[in-house]
């Protein structure tokens, strides 16, 4: 019994170190990368013509995500009048990492709720889905 107790908690800590490890390559500001985005767009089938003129017409490119130790934000390079809410910094839970993701579980302005996003790996960038329009938005690290 005292063996199979000594196994569990070496097991429970080895999953808390391994998401320690990882937060450090999270934590950072990442910046969405249009180039990247329009090339997933525009393998996507199913985007209708009025939403990529939309898309194309220097749409991505200007989201800003910062992460830091216990929380993050969002906001846009290109607009003067930041939605003072979108400065804030918001708690975030890093539930999942590793070499191919990170599972985050943060705030969402837009619906007023947290929600639990994947953030797939590839290189120095990730890439989330773009909700409902089988494409993907990439962001960078840059700092």
């Amino acid at each position: 019994m005292r063996l199979l107790t000594i196994i569990l908690v070496i097991i429970l800590f080895s999953g808390c170190s391994n998401i320690r490890n990882y937060r450090g390559e999270l934590i950072g500001v990442w910046k969405s990368d249009a180039k990247k985005t329009l090339a997933s767009m525009e393998s996507a089938s199913g985007i209708n013509d009025k939403a990529k003129k939309i898309f194309v017409d220097d749409f991505f490119g200007h989201l800003i995500v910062e992460y830091r130790k216990h929380d993050v934000r969002a906001y846009f390079d290109n607009i003067d009048d930041t939605i003072e809410e979108m400065l804030e910094f918001y708690p975030y839970k890093l539930l999942e990492a590793d070499d191919s993701k990170f599972v985050v579980e943060r705030y969402d302005l837009l619906e007023q709720k947290n929600k639990v996003i994947t953030l797939y790996r590839d290189g120095d960038c990730y890439f989330i889905e773009v909700s409902g329009m089988g494409f993907y938005e990439y962001f960078c690290k840059i700092k």
